[in-house]
């Protein structure tokens, strides 16, 4: 069944991938399965609430994910994996002040657990300087501050995955986008 879910979502057939991925929970809860078996499954729902536009189902499943990854003690990747989905929700329902804390409280965390150049924690990086110049609010020290990851981050993932690579894009083009911001604020 996860496997059809995936190739539903691969074909942007979400709406018949929910319908796959809440039978194979409802038959996890009927088989008495694990608890991180069923977590993984309440992450593809969450990915796929997201690819359908249901920004605040997604929101709230993994908020449900984060607060069970903690109360269980996960850390490492899967943990960290956990806090990039939740800040991709928290900043796709525009509530960039709760993203913004939550990164700066798990960012250091990140860097002893998985390194400075691991993929996840450069994402963490990324998703942090993107709360910071992403809301209407801002200030001009938070846009400042996020050019500045996003100029690093842009040195560092085309060292690391060369220009073309798409992770090595999207940095480039949210750092094209918080300098437009800071040119606002300095016209």
């Amino acid at each position: 069944m996860t496997l059809l879910g995936h190739g539903l979502g691969a074909v942007q057939q979400h709406e018949e991938q929910l319908a796959v991925l809440e039978a194979e929970l409802a038959t996890e809860k009927r088989l008495d399965a694990e608890e991180v078996d069923m977590l993984h499954v309440k992450a593809n729902i969450a990915v796929c609430y997201s690819s359908l536009g249901r920004d605040e189902e997604a929101l709230a499943l993994r908020r449900e994910l984060y607060a069970r990854s903690l109360a269980l003690g996960f850390s490492g990747s899967g943990h960290f994996i956990d806090v990039v989905n939740l800040s991709v929700s928290l900043q796709a329902t525009q509530r960039y002040t709760e993203a913004t804390s939550l990164l700066r409280e798990q960012l250091p965390k990140a860097r002893r657990a998985l390194g400075a150049e691991n993929d996840t924690f450069l994402r963490l990086r990324g998703l942090y300087a993107s709360a910071l110049g992403g809301d209407d609010c801002a200030s001009r020290d938070d846009v400042v501050e996020a050019v500045t990851i996003f100029e690093e981050l842009a040195s560092t993932t085309r060292r690391i995955y060369g220009e073309f690579h798409p992770f090595a894009k999207l940095i480039q083009n949210d750092l094209e986008r918080v300098r437009e911001n800071l040119a606002t604020f300095d016209a």
